[in-house]
């Protein structure tokens, strides 16, 4: 595979001088050497594994130079895909024809010769699109001697394909909650036992497909795509929905795919909680972005921006420097001290979108979710009918030494989820809102 032969030969002691030894009621046993390569687990194996892996797509990749295998385009200006690499699955991606399906069949063949690894057929499936000939599609699962399947309909637990109904897609994942649960005789627990019920089979479930479409973790593919452009990621959604633009400029478009629309719905945390380094300053907005101490510009005058056709931070900025009475002939003299201060780069560059939650400026979904749960407790405690507690009010009831009944009673008081007569009242049911002690 042209290793150096020193580099092949250090490798292959690491491998050939392990010994492994057996742990029998506390006492350990004799030493002994594998004679059929690294167990799972070995520190040694995931690197070897990602070495064995990479040659695998390098061969891929020399074949689809040659123009011998050709991979899918999502549009004109679109990679190709040859391939894609998930943990320990390959999806290669080809042309239906023998040619390309005998291709195929070499590489694997001469990655199974050079590394000692056999492809398991068995677990190994062919799919074409429904303009393929069906005599095609038996020869070359012949040719390939895989299984043939219609479609995926999921792949690590998740629908491969996204139509317009979301509800049918997702179904599966109420219908997993409801067969946990219905063996369960919920009825019998008290309140205390259905939320340990809750929390242990309804959440735990739907965990991970809700960590892949939650509003924060969306998030951070757009993020992926902004600070990453030069990723196959990144390249493919450029070249389909935005290919002559910029990600912040970029609209929904023609029949947009579920993903895409879901990363465009998040956009609006970055519009509100990103802040702009100025650059060069053409891709801040006077006005609506972040990019002051303390955020967008407020006083300023109307007239003289229409007047002058104000509208990026570029037209503030003459020649690398600021143009001083330009902003104070627009902006009050406070507003025009702040824009004076902000730091210029030396050199002409892009500006450059961060993120202040974090310490180095990048996103992650942790930081998103807090922010948004930030913003709807600002929210609430701004309406005068709201009754706002902080967040430490709960983690103090949920991490007390209390038992589970108590601690439920505290949060459904303070939620207002008693059923006395004042939250009946406000819930429609026709009662006397006063205390029948009292009269209050």
């Amino acid at each position: 595979m042209g290793f150096p032969l020193c580099w092949v030969d250090l490798i292959m002691r690491c491998v050939s001088s392990e010994n492994f030894s057996i742990l029998l009621n506390d006492n350990r046993q004799t030493p002994f050497a594998p004679h059929r390569g690294l167990r799972q687990g070995d520190p040694l194996s995931p690197y070897l594994f990602i070495l064995c892996g990479e040659v695998f797509s390098a061969m891929i990749n020399k074949v689809v130079l040659n123009s011998s295998l050709h991979g899918v385009k999502l549009s004109r200006t679109a990679p190709v895909i040859s391939h894609l690499l998930f943990a320990d699955d390959s999806v290669i991606f080809a042309r239906a024809d023998v040619h390309e399906a005998e291709c195929i069949r070499g590489i694997l063949s001469s990655y199974e010769r050079a590394f000692g690894q056999a492809i398991n057929l068995d677990k190994s499936m062919l799919s074409v699109s429904r303009t393929v000939p069906q005599n095609l599609f038996h020869e070359l699962r012949q040719l390939l001697g895989v299984k043939a399947v219609e479609s995926f309909d999921k792949y690590l637990g998740l629908p491969t394909i996204i139509g317009k109904s979301k509800t049918q897609i997702f179904y599966f994942v109420k219908d997993r909650v409801w067969k946990k649960l219905k063996g369960w005789k919920e009825r019998s627990l008290s309140r205390a036992g259905r939320e340990i019920l809750v929390k242990a089979v309804a959440q735990a479930i739907p965990t991970y497909v809700m960590s892949c479409f939650v509003l924060p973790n969306v998030a951070k593919n757009w993020w992926r795509i902004y600070t990453s452009p030069n990723t196959l990621f990144s390249r493919v959604f450029k070249s389909v929905y935005f290919p002559s633009g910029n990600l912040l400029g970029a609209n929904k478009g023609y029949r947009p795919s579920y993903a895409w629309s879901s990363m465009l719905k998040a956009s609006w945390i970055f519009e509100r909680g990103g802040w702009w380094r100025v650059g060069n300053g053409e891709s801040i907005n006077i006005i609506g972005d972040a990019w002051l101490p303390h955020g967008s510009p407020m006083l300023y005058r109307e007239d003289a921006f229409a007047e002058l056709h104000l509208n990026k931070v570029a037209d503030l900025i003459s020649n690398g420097t600021r143009r001083h009475d330009l902003i104070e002939y627009v902006f009050s003299p406070a507003t025009a001290t702040c824009i004076l201060v902000v730091p210029l780069p030396l050199q002409v560059c892009s500006d450059i979108l961060f993120w202040p939650e974090t310490s180095d400026g990048w996103y992650t979904s942790k930081s998103g979710y807090d922010l948004i749960r930030r913003w709807q407790y600002q929210a609430e405690a701004s309406s005068s009918t709201a009754v706002v507690l902080p967040t430490t009010f709960w983690q103090r009831i949920w991490k007390s030494t209390a038992i589970p009944r108590c601690k439920e009673v505290v949060w459904r008081a303070s939620s207002e989820f008693l059923p006395v007569r004042a939250s009946l009242r406000r819930r429609g049911v026709d009662v006397d809102p006063s205390c029948p002690w009292c009269g209050i």
